[in-house]
């Protein structure tokens, strides 16, 4: 007879309606031998496994699986399991069709109540284990190596992983963070800004890419980028978070904002002086345009002999020539303001 030790993993991936979780991925198969090395339980996903059908492989002694020309580990793992109560190695078994399984197993050395002893083994396909060991490896290698800061919150938003690069941009080490909100962790109104996209995203699952906003010192700028994690089953399990330093591209696009502004000013003055030739409306005309583009106050003055319609005092006399106002503009008209325009 077969049992079935993996049913309730079964019983989760049909609750699910078919989603696959890590188990299933790995097929864990769950073997028992009795001391002489006879299967007497042998679960759905061993079968899975090794095409042996439980009323096949139970009864059977585990060197009939063995791979072909390979010598008999039954002894030696035993022998182990005696002195140390657990074993863990490769295990290379023949599958129903006859191709070699790598398997790595580990066993362990249990007792019933009459003190009679048993073996219990979990194998698991090696190229499946690899592979996701590779994937993990790989993902803690971004994680440690990345330039981004990069911060894992679980689904009450407390800080359960951050890297190295996320501390530096923080000003704190990794233990200072983790179990913490970033409403314990930041400032305001930066914390609730991001407590709250955290929530969306939660309950959402939109993702929110290069937001950018005020660093928590309000000396420079992050890009923040926010993700919902989910498990194969599609349960959420919490939020990813990226974030960049971005304070140098923001004042670079601040300079060529500005520089763009100038330009579009520049040519907007000459646009509208252009037709102009009484002295005083170009004045007005270009004190108006300056404000408030270019600045909150402006004043246009022209050197008295100019503004009557003489010649250019020479050089030496310009220090003691006086100026006369003949356009004013200001975003506020107060008393401050015209005394600081000469009115």
């Amino acid at each position: 007879m077969s049992t079935s030790p993996d049913d309730a993993s079964d019983t989760a991936s049909t609750v699910a309606g078919g989603s696959r979780s890590l188990l299933d991925v790995l097929r864990v198969g769950i073997v028992m031998l009795d001391p002489r090395g006879q299967i007497i339980l042998w679960s759905p996903t061993s079968e899975d496994i090794l095409g042996w059908q439980g009323s096949e492989a139970i009864g059977s002694h585990l060197r009939e699986l063995l791979d072909e020309g390979r010598p008999d580990p039954s002894t030696g793992i035993y022998r182990t399991l005696l002195r140390e109560g657990n074993w863990r190695g490769r295990l290379p078994l023949r599958h129903k069709d006859g191709r070699r399984v790598e398997l790595e197993a580990r066993a362990s050395l249990l007792r019933d109540s009459e003190g009679t002893p048993f073996i219990l083994a979990n194998l698991v396909e090696i190229s499946m284990l690899r592979g996701i060991e590779q994937d993990l490896a790989a993902l803690d290698a971004l994680f440690t190596a990345s330039p981004l800061g990069i911060a894992i919150f679980d689904t009450e938003r407390r800080f359960i992983r951050v890297n190295d690069a996320l501390s530096r941009l923080h000003g704190s080490a990794p233990e200072d963070l983790l179990g913490r909100t970033v409403l314990d962790a930041l400032p305001p109104p930066v914390s609730q800004e991001i407590h709250e996209l955290e929530s969306e995203v939660l309950r959402s699952g939109r993702s929110v890419i290069d937001l950018v906003t005020d660093s928590p010192d309000g000396l420079g700028a992050w890009s923040l980028s926010f993700g919902r994690l989910t498990d194969r089953m599609g349960r959420t399990l919490g939020v990813s978070c990226t974030v960049m330093d971005v304070t140098e591209r923001r004042v670079a696009l601040g300079k060529i904002e500005r520089a763009q502004e100038r330009l579009t000013l520049l040519n907007d003055v000459g646009t509208a002086l252009g037709n102009l030739l009484d002295v005083n409306r170009i004045a007005e005309s270009l004190a108006q345009m300056l404000v408030p583009r270019f600045a909150d106050y402006a004043v246009v003055g022209l050197l008295r002999p100019v503004a009557d319609g003489e010649e250019l005092p020479p050089p030496a006399a310009l220090p003691t020539t006086p100026l006369v106002r003949i356009g004013v503009a200001a975003k506020q008209r107060t008393a401050a303001a015209e005394a600081m325009m000469g009115g």
